[in-house]
């Protein structure tokens, strides 16, 4: 399901955004439609696909997921929530592109975390 210049496409329980918008710092922003609600829930496996930036539900129950050695994203603007600048001392999307990085993002008390995903 998707729309013509649509940022947003679904396939195979997935949910895919163009990964072009997330190429500058200050476009890495959580999407809140489906994305945001949902990590309140269980955590997300988020991960880069070019063209897309993917993200995939797990078995995992976001309150349950520990937030020791998590990253907290910042609140930009009391808007929107931004995955970290660095990952790894490395910027989020090139670290993003490696074959296997998967970051897990999930919400616990209306504070969203990322953290390596370790399957």
């Amino acid at each position: 399901m998707s729309a013509i210049g649509a940022k947003y496409k679904w396939e195979n329980g997935k949910i895919l955004h163009a990964s072009r918008l997330w190429k500058a710092p200050s476009k890495r922003r959580i999407p809140r439609i489906l994305i945001e609600d949902r990590a309140k829930e269980v955590g997300l496996k988020v991960s880069l696909y070019e063209p897309w930036m993917v993200f995939e539900e797990t078995d995992l129950t976001s309150g349950l997921i520990p937030t020791q050695d998590a990253i907290e994203l910042e609140f930009y603007l009391n808007r929107y929530w931004l995955l970290p600048e660095k990952f790894n001392r490395q910027d989020t999307y090139e670290w993003l592109k490696k074959d296997g990085n998967i970051l897990l993002l999930w919400s616990v008390d209306n504070k969203y975390f990322v953290r390596k995903y370790d399957s």
